[in-house]
């Protein structure tokens, strides 16, 4: 593994499907300190809409992705925030 990655644990977890272990690796390795677009993991990745989404979702209940929704122009737009170590939802 590369030195982006700082914890390993979530590999371990128990809570996690391996298909949501494989996305946050990808998402921690390959888009550190990047903005991207939900949608851009659709071209990226070839794992299709619905894997993806359930995979995303999975990582969003389990604290690993904490989802920010905002206004812009009058559109709804998420800012999202990947983490290696589950993030309490309570605290943001």
């Amino acid at each position: 593994m590369n030195e982006i990655m700082k914890s390993k644990e979530y590999l371990l977890s128990r809570n996690l499907s391996l298909k949501a272990k494989g996305l946050l690796t990808f998402l921690l390795s390959s888009l550190e300190g990047e903005a991207f677009y939900k949608t851009e993991l659709y071209d990226m990745l070839p794992d299709g809409k619905a894997s993806i989404n359930t995979a995303f979702k999975e990582l969003v209940e389990n604290g690993y992705i904490v989802v920010h929704q905002r206004r812009v122009e009058g559109k709804i737009d998420y800012d999202y925030d990947v983490y290696d170590t589950p993030i309490n939802k309570e605290v943001k």
